[in-house]
């Protein structure tokens, strides 16, 4: 069953334990048809299970393929979780999804400059990231502009603990995406293309909080 990939590889989680028992049985269902419908074994345990819940979340069994992982994003995940880091989200509809972690959106803060560019999404992640510095995590669902003045800022000194990256749309959500995709010294998970969304990155980070909790 693939409520059971939440577990560590070499690790066993029986169905009768307390853990799996707090699953809302639709919850349970739903994981059954995924893995009825889905071959997740490309990927590994940790992976398996951001990846479900992506598909559960967004009903969409087509996210199988695309989603990316830096190298060993799982495991450096989970270790900067267990710090508490504080974590800043492009938009109100990625906090609305994260239920259990206190996030912040700094949108209500700024302004987008005369032009509309700056846009405030990409004001509002640097505002985050100046107030928070090194170490803080990025959930991005919503806005390209938010991605690239991440990596902007990455190039310019910033050390992210780590970048969920799932911006949505036509214009500079793949580039924004492939772009991310070129960092190789902090742990990352994106996709490629233009869909994302709210959901998404909320989903993404969700499933990473489950897996640490178990962890």
């Amino acid at each position: 069953m693939l409520a059971l990939i939440f577990v560590r590889r070499g690790q066993s989680l029986k169905l009768g334990s307390t853990r799996l028992d707090t699953i809302h049985p639709i919850e349970k269902e739903s994981y059954q048809i995924i893995e009825s419908r889905v071959d997740l074994s490309i990927y590994d345990d940790g992976q398996r299970a951001v990846v479900a819940r992506i598909i559960h979340a967004t009903g969409d069994t087509s996210f199988r393929d695309g989603i990316a992982f830096s190298p060993d994003a799982i495991t450096s995940a989970l270790s900067v979780l267990q710090k508490k880091p504080h974590v800043i989200a492009d938009c109100q509809m990625v906090r609305a999804g994260i239920t259990k972690y206190n996030t912040e959106c700094f949108l209500d803060k700024v302004e987008a400059g005369p032009d509309g560019f700056p846009t405030r999404s990409a004001k509002a992640i640097e505002y985050g990231i100046n107030l928070f510095g090194d170490g803080c995590v990025i959930v991005i669902g919503n806005a390209p502009t938010a991605l690239f003045k991440t990596l902007d800022l990455i190039d310019q000194g910033f050390k992210p603990g780590l970048v969920i990256g799932f911006p949505v749309g036509f214009v500079g959500a793949s580039e924004s995406k492939d772009r991310l995709m070129e960092y190789e010294n902090f742990p990352y998970i994106t996709n490629n293309g233009e869909r994302g969304g709210s959901p998404v990155a909320a989903a993404c980070f969700n499933a990473l909080l489950k897996l640490r909790d178990i962890k």
